[in-house]
C-alpha cells in the first residue's frame, strides 16, 4: 500500500518491535510503500532510497495511489533551516520540521503545503526551491548541523548519524545518495588523493579489520565535518581522521568521492 510520513520524525526499526534497533528515520513528507504486518508493525520501503525496515502501524498515513504518484512526480520543496515551523489549518497544531523535510504540494504564493484536508501554513522561512544539483554553499549547509547529537539511525537536527548527515546535506543541494556509508562510497567519482579534494567531497573511513564504516564532508584540505558523538570538526590527513584535542589517528582514510 502507499503511504506518506506526516510526523516530524518517524523511526524505522530493524525488527517489528519498539525495542528493536532504529536503522533510519523518515522525515516529514517522505513517501514509502508498505507490505507485511507483524505485531502492530508494518514493513516499509522508502521511496527515496529504497531503505527498508519496520514502522509502528499507528504512525502510518495511507494515501491513494493517484495522490501518491502525483506527490512522487512533483518538484520537491525542502525545509532549509535547522527547524521549520508550520501550523495545521485543521486544528491549529504547530509542527516543527527538521532540515531536509519535504513540503508536499507547496504553494509559493500562499505558503501552504499538504493535500486534501491535510494542509499546513508555513510560519517560518522560505523553503528551498527545487532545482539543478549544485555544490555552492554545501559547507554552509553542513555547518548548520554543528553540535547536533549523534543518534544511530538518525536523520534530523535533533539526532543524526554519519551517513544520515551526509545524505540530508546532499539532498538539500539536489543530489540523492544512498542511506549507508558503504553504499555512498560506491557512487560518485573517486578522487585519488586528499590534495585533489575540494570542499563538499565525501571522505570515507574504515574500522580496523572491517570495511567502510564512517563518512564525513570535506571542508578544506585538512578539515572534515562529521557525526561522531556529535556533529563536529576534526582534522584529516591522507592517513586518516585526526581526533582533536587528543591529536590521535582514529580511522584510516580509504576513499574520497565527488558527486557534483
Amino acid at each position: 500500500m502507499h503511504a506518506i510520513n506526516l510526523h516530524p520524525i518517524l523511526p524505522v526499526r530493524a525488527e517489528a518491535s519498539e525495542r528493536s534497533e532504529q536503522v533510519t528515520q523518515l522525515l516529514f513528507g517522505e513517501q514509502f510503500l508498505t507490505s507485511d504486518q507483524k505485531e502492530g508493525f508494518v514493513s516499509i520501503s522508502n521511496l527515496a532510497d529504497g531503505y527498508t525496515g519496520w514502522v509502528d502501524s499507528r504512525m502510518i498515513d495511507f494515501i491513494d495511489q493517484s495522490t501518491w504518484q502525483q506527490l512522487a512526480a512533483a518538484p520537491k520543496w525542502l525545509s532549509s533551516l535547522p527547524v521549520t515551523e508550520a501550523v495545521s489549518l485543521c486544528d491549529q497544531h504547530v509542527i516543527r520540521l527538521s532540515c531536509g523535510s519535504i513540503l508536499p504540494g507547496y504553494n509559493q504564493e500562499t505558503r501552504m503545503f499538504g493535500f486534501g484536508e491535510r494542509v499546513w501554513l508555513l510560519t517560518s522561512c522560505q523553503p528551498k526551491a527545487p532545482g539543478e544539483p549544485y555544490l555552492k554553499g554545501i559547507t554552509e549547509t553542513a555547518m548548520q548541523f554543528l553540535h547536533t547529537p549523534y543518534l544511530w539511525g538518525g536523520k534530523g537536527i535533533f539526532g543524526i548519524d554519519c551517513s544520515g548527515f551526509t545524505q540530508i546535506v546532499y539532498s538539500l543541494h539536489g543530489v540523492s545518495i544512498p542511506r549507508d556509508a558503504k553504499d555512498q562510497a560506491m557512487c560518485g567519482t573517486v578522487i585519488t588523493s586528499l590534495q585533489e579534494g575540494q570542499a563538499g567531497d565525501l571522505v570515507f573511513f574504515a574500522a580496523e579489520g572491517k570495511g567502510i564504516s564512517h563518512v564525513g564532508i570535506l571542508l578544506d584540505d585538512n578539515t572534515v565535518i562529521h557525526a561522531s558523538g556529535s556533529v563536529r570538526l576534526d582534522k584529516i590527513t591522507q592517513d586518516g581522521l585526526v581526533s582533536t584535542p587528543q591529536v590521535t589517528y582514529t580511522k584510516p582514510l580509504v576513499r574520497i568521492c565527488r558527486y557534483i
